[in-house]
């Protein structure tokens, strides 16, 4: 059976749509994580003294 273009184009109208609506709803769901994982890596309280010899080995 041959598909007509204008179903061609329906489809593909439809699979754009729906790959724009899921890549908005997987950003929807992933940025509140990377915003804590950003606000986790660069907070100032948890910023330590770095490590020296001794305390890394144990001699």
């Amino acid at each position: 059976m041959a598909h007509s273009s204008t179903s061609g184009s329906s489809n593909f109208l439809y699979d754009f749509l729906g790959g724009g609506v899921s890549g908005a709803i997987a950003k929807t769901i992933a940025a509140p994580i990377e915003r804590v994982k950003l606000l986790l890596s660069t907070d100032p309280t948890r910023i330590t003294t770095p490590y020296t010899s001794n305390q890394i080995f144990r001699l």
